[in-house]
């Protein structure tokens, strides 16, 4: 299997069958994991060392039905592109478009490729009391999308390069609503510490992160403030180690530039 492949070359190989040549080509020895006999709408390879998961689907969800001979036949649908050491795979290392990698916050990946075509996720599950529903960001590139998926902490943990289904009916783009500290608790934190004259402790950091003000915007908009200040604000549950490193930054800024403001 060629190591690392470009997002483009990838691109090439959706919605062609497992037997042909480029894919088998693509795949080597893991095509046989492919199991023929499973009775299941998806079909999946794990190419673990790679950070692939190569995803089959019938095809009457990626090719026109007049395309299609044998309605159980599979085409590649789709590839998740895991960033290290999510769900046991190695990094994927190969390249994306605009320059975004795996190791991007999703505002980095807003930075690098401009607005999406829809946006949504976030906030807990019901069905799953705690449990998180990651936020995600989709691009279109010519006939196939680009989504992004990212954790609790706003990094990018998977992408999925697919082949969009035709049997769903265009609902047409949407945005999901982000909340937003407004001053940021950055700049609330950083003024405490000065007018205090000395570190905060943790009860103090945890106690002004609580007692932020939020408000909700639109992700692009959210996303626009956040450009015009200049650096990213702490936005995780763990407010406390988020400060420490931002905090010692801050104070090395003051030490080597004093012509910019801090914040």
């Amino acid at each position: 299997m060629i190591p690392a492949p470009d997002w483009s070359s990838l691109a090439e190989l959706l919605r062609r069958p497992p037997s042909d040549r480029m894919v088998t080509h693509f795949l080597g020895p893991a095509i046989a994991e492919l199991d023929r006999d499973q009775v299941s709408e998806f079909r999946y390879v794990e190419v673990k060392a790679a950070g692939l998961e190569v995803v089959f689907g019938t095809a009457a969800r990626v090719v026109p039905a007049s395309e299609v001979a044998d309605p159980q036949e599979l085409r590649l649908i789709a590839f998740h592109l895991h960033r290290a050491g999510h769900e046991g795979y190695a990094a994927y290392c190969g390249t994306l478009p605009g320059g975004a990698t795996m190791d991007d916050e999703e505002w980095g990946i807003l930075r690098k490729l401009g607005a999406p075509a829809s946006s949504g996720g976030g906030g807990t599950s019901a069905a799953e009391p705690g449990g998180w529903i990651p936020c995600w960001i989709k691009y279109q590139f010519g006939a196939n999308v680009l989504r992004f998926q990212s954790d609790r902490e706003g990094c990018v943990e998977m992408a999925t390069l697919m082949a969009p289904d035709l049997r769903l009916t265009n609902a047409g783009s949407h945005h999901r609503m982000t909340t937003m500290s407004m001053p940021s608790r950055l700049s609330l934190l950083w003024r405490r510490e000065r007018d205090k004259g000395a570190p905060l402790t943790e009860l103090e950091v945890r106690e002004t992160c609580d007692n932020s003000a939020a408000v909700a915007l639109p992700l692009m908009v959210a996303a626009a403030v956040e450009e015009g200040r200049g650096y990213r604000d702490i936005i995780g549950d763990d407010c406390w180690d988020e400060w420490q490193r931002m905090r010692l930054a801050l104070i090395e800024h003051a030490k080597g530039d004093t012509r910019r403001p801090l914040l």
